[in-house]
């Protein structure tokens, strides 16, 4: 059974504001409050934390006798409690508790990861439900993200995640692709906690709460560390709102308001205020103070915005500023994106050398000429598709590189980029075995008729008679193009014992397929894939005249640019029947729309996280590396106008 089975809010006002008095609540504090939430109807309340240390004060050590107590008054609140990584004795210390707890919250780092595991199975060996709080999630890259939540997914019996956006420093965008990218890799209940260091607590946790989260965290005045915590009334609205329905008792919670007081440090709010701006850990601001004194501020305002994992990197960052005699001017980078979204963190550890622009708007509400016009001063582009032809190019005066995060650069008009003397560089080889994967399951749901079999039977048919497939083995494949794709490919279909013919415009040798001439390919191959760049050779390779030629039980499959088939002529080929059926992955879509036998998806091939990763590292070292003068190649592609301009 879950701590919680519906939408709810934790209180964590003991546990979290106990940074700001040490704990230091009479035990007819403790109550006042605990009661007082359990009247508001709150579905969690945080006690404090776990602890054998006498030395400590109640709240900061939760005696038995103290959580029997709260039990008492806590109606049907849950009692949460979280334990320190920092003890030793963690099944002595839940052992003497474990039924006195509906949940006990273990924060972790990525790096505290395995031992946080340690004692989520101890507890859950007690019988506790845990939590794994993962703090500090604006600092993890998403490579750690995803690293993360796979470790605590295979640990059984953790049935709560919880993400602490402990610095106060994510931006809703930030937390909408956080939580959408973990919900889609935790099954369980999903929880967040955040923090007001710039004044966004409240808003990404409703960004949160919308994204996929089942549980928020809140405090009474927004009392906590630092900056402090999204206020209690703010969560319960939310909840509210999502769910539609009145839940909570606001008059018990605005008197329990008014007769809480905690001291938050007015005297450091922009110390925290910069902690959340430059996203570093709260408790380091403090111990910043202390070395530095008055010059605290000074500094922190003057050194980059990173995800920085030790308060020694602060240092050194003061470190260099004082050094530094002229700092070098930073590059301004504009990254242009109407795709899937990339985490607008991506760059932040560039940040002593760039200074970058997110512009990434999908649909009627992306405009490349805002982007470009808004952009003038841009020295550095990285871009997606983009139709950058020489009137665009014009809009960016001071354009020195283009880094694409796609493997072609066509759309890129290279003789202006050449007479300029703009760089261009391109994502190579990013797709692993992706695409390749993506062109032979286009293959077998186009050959299978595997769509029109699951609309089929979601109507109510489950014969199915009419839709008899096509066996690949011992069959011919053609592919039209022969680059990594291509051959990673047919490394796939001899596998499946299919035989392999390949067209390549250069001369390449291959152990498990056989080079030809185009036209041979075409007549005698039963299914035929482009996978090959567009280029005034490439562009519309597979028109009219191939198509005709093609076996009238042949399949056509393409994950290369739109552009590379004539896709009039391949409507007019489905619609007579001269083939028999087609798989595409396609920029757009509209031109084949209610085409019969078409089996297509927009731009889906390289689509996987772990493509999605590879492909951001890979971009991102390419910006690295232009900055840092490592780059000497540039791309030179032919220009081919985009059909459809993106205005």
């Amino acid at each position: 059974m879950n701590f919680i089975d519906k939408l709810g809010v934790v209180d964590v006002t003991i546990r979290d504001a106990g940074y700001l008095n040490n704990w230091n609540f009479s035990i007819e504090e403790i109550f006042k409050i605990v009661s007082g939430l359990a009247e508001v109807g709150v579905e969690g309340i945080e006690v404090g934390y776990l602890s054998d240390n006498e030395a400590g004060y109640l709240s900061a050590r939760c005696p038995a006798s103290l959580l029997s107590d709260l039990r008492n008054i806590a109606r049907s609140s849950k009692i949460i409690a979280m334990i320190s990584l920092s003890e030793t004795e963690f099944e002595k210390i839940l052992d003497s508790r474990k039924h006195l707890l509906d949940l006990v919250r273990i924060p972790s780092t990525y790096e505290q990861i395995p031992l946080a595991l340690d004692v989520a199975k101890i507890a859950c060996k007690l019988g506790i439900q845990c939590s794994i709080n993962l703090v500090n999630i604006s600092a993890l890259t998403q490579s750690e993200l995803i690293d993360a939540v796979t470790r605590i997914s295979e640990v059984g019996g953790i049935n709560t995640l919880y993400l602490a956006e402990s610095r106060g420093a994510c931006q809703p965008d930030d937390i909408l692709n956080i939580v959408a990218l973990v919900r889609n890799l935790w099954k369980g209940i999903l929880g967040f906690h955040g923090h007001d260091n710039i004044g966004l607590a409240s808003v990404n946790t409703s960004v949160a709460l919308k994204a996929g989260c089942d549980v928020i965290d809140g405090s009474i005045n927004g009392f906590g560390l630092g900056g402090g915590n999204t206020r209690l009334r703010h969560a319960l609205t939310l909840v509210e709102n999502s769910i539609q329905t009145k839940r909570y008792q606001y008059d018990v919670l605005n008197k329990l308001c008014s007769s809480i007081y905690i001291s938050m440090p007015s005297e450091h709010s922009y110390l925290y205020y910069l902690s959340g701006q430059k996203n570093m850990a709260q408790l380091w601001a403090v111990p910043l103070l202390e070395k530095y004194g008055e010059k605290t501020i000074s500094y922190l305002e003057k050194i980059p915005r990173k995800s920085y994992k030790l308060i020694d990197e602060i240092h050194a960052e003061i470190s260099l500023l004082n050094n530094k005699k002229s700092p070098l001017k930073r590059k301004k980078c504009l990254v242009i994106n109407n795709r899937e979204p990339y985490p607008e963190n991506t760059l932040n550890d560039l940040d002593d050398k760039l200074e970058t622009v997110w512009y990434q708007k999908a649909g009627k509400d992306f405009s490349l000429v805002d982007a470009l016009e808004n952009n003038k001063d841009t020295q550095i582009l990285v871009t997606t598709y983009m139709d950058l032809n020489r009137k665009n190019l014009e809009r960016l005066p001071d354009l020195e590189a283009i880094i694409t995060t796609t493997i072609s650069t066509h759309y890129i008009d290279s003789g202006y980029s050449k007479d300029r003397n703009i760089k261009i560089f391109n994502t190579s080889d990013y797709t692993g075995s992706s695409v390749a994967e993506y062109a032979v399951a286009l293959m077998m749901g186009a050959g299978r008729k595997l769509i029109d079999i699951s609309k089929a039977v979601e109507s109510g048919d489950t014969l199915c008679f009419e839709y008899i497939g096509f066996e690949f083995r011992n069959k011919q494949a053609g592919i039209i193009g022969f680059g990594n794709i291509g051959s990673y490919v047919a490394k796939i279909l001899k596998a499946l014992g299919m035989n392999v013919l390949f067209y390549n415009r250069s001369q390449k040798k291959s152990d498990i397929a056989q080079q030809v001439d185009l036209e041979t390919l075409v007549k005698t191959s039963d299914v035929i894939f482009t996978t090959l760049p567009l280029n005034n050779d490439s562009k519309e390779i597979m028109g009219k005249k191939e198509f005709s030629l093609m076996k009238s039980s042949a399949i056509y499959v393409n994950t290369s640019p739109d552009e590379v088939f004539d896709r009039n002529a391949l409507r007019e080929a489905l619609l007579n029947k001269e083939i028999a059926c087609a798989g595409l992955d396609l920029l757009d879509t509209s031109p084949l729309k209610n085409t019969p036998n078409l089996l297509m998806t927009s731009r889906r091939a390289w689509y996987t996280q772990d493509c999605f990763i590879r492909r951001t590292k890979m971009w991102k070292q390419i910006v690295s590396d232009y900055l840092s003068d490592k780059l000497n190649n540039s791309v030179n592609e032919d220009f081919v106008q985009i059909t459809n301009s993106r205005k």
